[in-house]
């Protein structure tokens, strides 16, 4: 087999390297957004292509229908929005993601950013760093026992951001469009019920044509005033323009949201209850080392004809 791995940084650890090695030719290619047309004639022999989302910025029909000798593409990623992958499969191309790799990373995340919009730790120590003068009393924060919080998408990872809520005694709601809960969730509700009583609301959806802008204006409407709002899953589900006006209306108590770009004045830099960075809710050594391996754990079970871990249509 002859397996290509696309990365910007294509570093394997020692003995992930050797399994590759142990499962076909491997040729490893340092790229980084580059578009699909300017590596397509670099891997016309891959097999297997085992990619990161940083090394290509999106994969189209054109880009399955151009590689002939292609079979597998394996995922460095749980998301897989950047992926055609309706056309890879009319091509024959079976397609794995790394499924619950980053859960821990992205859950600890979330929390984080829960905990310093509650008690406003990032903004007052952002303050401080300009004037020691502030007085702790601008900054009074608010306690997460007892209070409810909703979480969108009942998955691995909304599933621990609950089990993590439990401990703090809150009122854990779901929103799971098809009624599926465990234990960890207190009640499955519809979007509404959970926007009206919760006072931290979680975002953990996947970004698809139903979900894009699903957290709109009309929906905003229905939230508490003191609300903190948390989106770790893709900035697109909520739609910008109208969470900023909310924000600027005095709505929401804070928000903490993970993006993939951000421009030089872009407007979430001069609100200061919010907290962005960039892409980084996934960023831990462990969940990269985790998403490695199950990368290659794919492609192993791909080659012995036991897939693992498909992306669904």
């Amino acid at each position: 087999m002859k397996i290509y791995y696309l990365a910007p940084k294509p570093t394997l650890e020692p003995n992930n390297k050797k399994r590759l090695k142990g499962l076909g030719s491997l040729i490893c290619l340092p790229i980084k957004e580059v578009n699909e047309h300017e590596v397509i004639d670099k891997i016309q022999d891959a097999e297997i292509l085992l990619i990161s989302p940083k090394a290509v910025q999106k994969l189209t029909s054109h880009f399955f229908s151009s590689l002939p000798n292609l079979k597998h593409l394996a995922l460095l990623s749980s998301g897989y929005d950047w992926i055609d992958v309706a056309s890879a499969v009319q091509n024959h191309v079976s397609v794995s993601h790394c499924i619950g790799a980053n859960a821990v990373s992205v859950v600890e995340h979330t929390w984080g950013l829960i905990l310093s919009l509650s008690k406003r730790i990032t903004e007052f120590d952002r303050d401080l760093h300009v004037s020691k003068e502030k007085v702790s009393k601008q900054y009074e924060g608010i306690e997460l026992q007892g209070k409810t919080i909703g979480i969108l998408g009942t998955g691995h990872i909304g599933t621990l951001v609950a089990k993590i809520g439990k401990s703090f005694s809150m009122r854990v709601l779901a929103y799971n469009k098809h009624g599926q809960i465990n234990e960890h969730f207190d009640q499955n509700t519809d979007i509404k019920t959970l926007l009206e009583e919760s006072d931290v609301i979680t975002i953990h959806l996947p970004l698809n044509r139903e979900t894009m802008n699903f957290i709109d204006a009309k929906k905003l409407k229905h939230t508490k005033t003191g609300v903190i709002i948390i989106n770790t899953a893709r900035e697109s589900i909520v739609d910008k323009n109208a969470i900023i006006q909310t924000l600027k209306n005095g709505k929401i108590f804070g928000y903490g949201v993970d993006v993939e770009k951000l421009e030089k004045n872009d407007p979430y830099l001069n609100i200061p209850n919010v907290i962005v960075n960039i892409h980084n809710a996934f960023n831990t050594k462990e969940a990269k080392q985790k998403m490695q391996n199950l990368a290659i754990d794919n492609i192993e079970a791909f080659i012995k004809g036991k897939s693992i871990n498909l992306v669904n249509l």
